[in-house]
């Protein structure tokens, strides 16, 4: 156990004036940041002590608590100003009223226009958003708290598509009333978005929709699953075809049959999975295609899939900070990626 070492009066006022990190009762140097006595007689053990991984570690500790601190007085001293909320307030408005994504605000040339001609600071895109924008995602999960917020389609993904309009078909009358509590001031898109609900046959479309090509979407999900066997592949399609088909008009399976028949790719697999199926025997109709390749397409898909996960795993492997991966890495980075599912 270390003894308290207890200096003379002039050394403990040259240590305290020198070091901001002691005090001092007139006896004892304490550590503030150690909360601790230091057992030091000589300049050079109080220089000793400054440089322990201990006391770096809680003074880095307690001055990040102290900014942090700052930072929060200083955050909530700049709300308490009535005019410059107000401004904020205003400001947020004009944007979502003008149909203005709140984005914007990031430009720097913009930021510089609106301060120099307000005189006010502009706030960041993420503190109208968090604390001025109307939360409209809050006012729907109070009206609807069973209902699922509505889904974000995706350009590139078909099926989102129909996903999307589905969901709105089931529930229309929830969208509706959520819809018509929202200001059309407010925004544009509440503008859209109630004349679009007000539209002459958008209930009946969404529900023939919902009724009648729900198979597309799962098809496309399960046909975008790895190991799925080209039988399976190939049935799936053919269910598609047989549910349109059912439809009092032909035109929905006058198309994708269209679509199919132009695919020569897709005429091909349908040939290869008959002939594994023991339906069809090998002609030129499969050629290029040899007896090795034909073993290898029990699960040959029929998408793109496969070929876009590699592209995007590949790309994730080989980052731009790279430096040393030679060829035999990468050969067993490949390998580890094509067996991870074994």
């Amino acid at each position: 156990m270390s003894t308290v070492i207890h200096l003379s009066l002039p050394q403990l006022s040259s240590v305290y004036q020198e070091f901001d990190a002691f005090t001092t009762d007139g006896s004892v140097l304490f550590c503030k940041y150690c909360e601790a006595p230091v057992t030091a007689s000589k300049k050079f053990q109080v220089q000793q002590h400054l440089k322990t991984s201990k006391h770096i570690r809680l003074e880095a500790v307690k001055s990040n608590s102290a900014q942090k601190e700052q930072q929060l007085l200083l955050a909530c001293s700049s709300k308490s100003g009535p005019d410059r909320s107000q401004f904020n307030a205003d400001l947020c408005k004009a944007f979502v009223s003008a149909d203005i994504p709140l984005h914007k605000l990031n430009n720097k040339c913009l930021k510089s226009f609106l301060e120099q001609y307000t005189g006010k600071k502009v706030p960041d895109e993420s503190t109208l958003r968090k604390n001025y924008a109307p939360s409209r995602t809050a006012r729907f999960s109070e009206i609807a708290p069973s209902t699922p917020l509505p889904p974000s389609p995706v350009v590139t993904r078909w099926g989102s598509w129909i996903d999307a309009a589905t969901y709105y078909g089931k529930n229309f009358d929830v969208i509706e009333a959520v819809i018509a509590t929202f200001d059309p001031e407010e925004a544009q898109s509440i503008q859209e978005s109630k004349i679009l609900l007000e539209t002459e046959g958008i209930k009946e479309s969404l529900l023939f929709i919902a009724t009648n090509f729900v198979c597309i979407s799962s098809t496309i999900t399960r046909l975008e699953e790895r190991g799925l066997l080209l039988s399976s592949a190939i049935s799936l399609v053919n269910g598609v075809l047989d549910e349109l088909k059912s439809l009092q008009s032909d035109a929905y399976y006058g198309k994708l049959s269209n679509v199919l028949y132009k695919n020569k790719g897709f005429e091909k697999l349908k040939k290869v999975s008959q002939i594994m199926s023991g339906d069809a025997i090998i002609d030129e109709t499969v050629q290029p295609l040899t007896m090795s390749d034909l073993l290898c397409m029990k699960h040959a898909p029929i998408v793109s899939c496969d070929v876009e996960r590699v592209f995007s795993e590949y790309k994730a492997m080989l980052t731009d900070n790279r430096r040393g991966f030679n060829f035999e890495n990468l050969r067993h980075h490949v390998i580890i990626k094509c067996n991870h599912n074994l």
